[in-house]
């Protein structure tokens, strides 16, 4: 009987596995919400990043008008300049949606 169900140290071995894939499990549980978390974070603060972009664009060139042409001067200086210095999300479209 004893050949059939294997010898105590490959049982020992066994439960050392099931230990160390429940222990694997529950640390990328742990990963996977924080990660969760910092992304929610990050597309709040992003929001509230654009949502402040475009209340300064409106401010400076709107004067009361509903909304700001697409080309304005300040729209393409604007997105020349930060797309050079932050790459992509700051284009004139972007930055014309962001009012």
């Amino acid at each position: 009987m004893h050949l059939l169900l294997g010898s105590t140290g490959d049982m020992k071995n066994l439960l050392q596995i099931k230990e160390i894939a429940s222990i694997v499990g529950d640390i990328k549980q742990i990963i996977d919400a924080r990660l969760r978390s910092v992304y929610s974070a990050i597309n709040t603060s992003m929001i509230a990043t654009y949502w402040n972009i475009g209340g300064r664009i409106v401010v400076k060139e709107q004067s009361g008008k509903a909304r700001v042409e697409h080309g304005t001067k300040l729209l393409v200086m604007l997105a020349e300049d930060l797309t050079k210095e932050y790459s992509k999300g700051f284009g004139k479209h972007s930055l014309h949606h962001y009012q």
